[in-house]
C-alpha cells in the first residue's frame, strides 16, 4: 500500500502522528457506517464458476528492493489472490476490495512487505496489496466497467507499472470499488514470477479507448509533482474521466531507502516498522 507521510524523510512530531491516526479512525468509523446503511453497495464475497477467458492481465512481482520485503510482498499477493479467486460480480453486485479482502493483519497470515511512505521504503504488514489493486483497477478501466471509488497513489515511483491506472487501498476507508457491465467471475493467482488476473464472462468485451490528458509537472512547496487526467471512451461513446492523478515525484536517491537499514532514530514511521519483522 502506498500513502504519504506529511513530513517526508524527517521526524514526525507526536501531535501530528496522533492527529493523523485520529482522522483515520474517524474515516474508518464512517466507512463501517456506510456498510451497515447500504449493504448492497458493499457486498461480501460470493463465489461462482466462470466460463471462457474474457480478459487477462499479468503483472511481474519482481522488484529490486530489500529481499526480505520482496519475499513478504509475494506472500501477501498470494494471500490476496486466494481471497479474490472465484469471486462473482454483476452490475448489481459490485466489487469492494475492502469487503472481499478484509484487513491485512498478522493474525490473518499477512507479513511485512514493501510499502512507500513519505518517500521511504517502509516495512508494512500487507505491503504489496497495491500490486493487486492496481491490476484490478486497470482491468476495470480497460473493460469499460463503472468505477465507483478509486484513490490514486500520492507518490510516483518507477516500480509501478501503468501508474496512470493505479489504485491505493487501506482497510477499510480507502477502498477500490467497481461494477462490471455483465456477470463475471474473477480468477487470481501467483504463477511463477507474475500475479495473474483473469476475468471470465460470456460474450466479447467492449471496445475501449484510453487517453492521458492535461499532463504536466509542477512544483509546490519546493516539491515536484506529476499531474494528469485519464479519460475513456467505451464503444466509440463520449470521453469520460476515470482518474485524476496528482503524485509527488520521489528523488532518485530516496527510491530505495529502507526503514530497516535507515540510520534515522527519531522517525515515527521507522519506529513503528521495526516491530513487523
Amino acid at each position: 500500500m502506498l500513502s504519504a507521510s506529511p513530513v517526508a524523510g524527517r521526524p514526525v512530531d507526536l501531535l501530528t502522528w496522533t492527529g493523523r491516526h485520529v482522522r483515520r479512525n474517524v474515516a474508518a468509523a464512517a466507512r463501517f457506517g456506510r456498510w451497515a446503511l447500504d449493504p448492497a453497495a458493499y457486498p461480501p464475497a460470493v463465489r461462482g464458476v466462470g466460463v471462457g477467458r474474457f480478459h487477462e492481465r499479468r503483472v511481474p512481482l519482481g522488484g529490486d528492493g530489500d529481499p526480505a520485503l520482496e519475499a513478504g510482498k509475494r506472500t501477501n499477493v498470494e494471500r490476496i489472490a486466494a481471497l479474490i479467486d472465484g469471486v462473482a460480480l454483476s452490475p448489481d453486485r459490485p466489487f469492494s476490495f475492502a469487503r472481499v479482502v478484509g484487513p491485512l493483519t498478522l493474525d490473518r497470515g499477512f507479513v511485512a512487505g514493501r510499502a512507500l511512505l513519505g518517500g521511504c521504503l517502509v516495512p508494512s504488514v500487507g505491503g504489496g496489496a497495491c500490486l493487486v489493486s492496481n491490476a484490478l483497477f486497470a482491468a476495470a478501466v480497460e473493460l469499460g466497467w463503472t468505477i465507483l471509488e478509486r484513490h490514486g497513489n500520492s507518490l510516483q515511483h518507477p516500480d509501478v507499472r501503468l501508474p496512470e491506472l493505479d489504485a491505493t487501498v487501506r482497510y477499510p476507508d480507502v477502498d477500490l470499488r467497481f461494477a462490471p457491465d455483465r456477470p463475471v467471475v474473477l480468477r487470481a493467482a501467483v504463477e511463477g514470477e507474475h500475479f495473474v488476473l483473469r476475468v471470465q464472462a460470456a460474450g466479447a468485451p467492449p471496445s475501449v479507448a484510453i487517453r492521458r490528458v492535461d499532463i504536466r509537472e509542477l512544483v509546490e512547496g519546493g516539491q515536484p509533482f506529476h499531474v494528469e487526467r485519464v479519460v475513456r471512451s467505451v464503444d466509440d461513446g463520449p470521453w469520460a474521466e476515470v482518474a485524476t492523478n496528482r503524485r509527488r515525484i520521489i528523488a532518485a536517491e530516496k527510491r530505495h531507502r529502507n526503514c530497516w537499514t535507515c540510520g534515522e532514530t527519531t522517525c515515527w514511521e521507522r519506529k513503528a516498522s521495526l516491530g513487523v519483522r
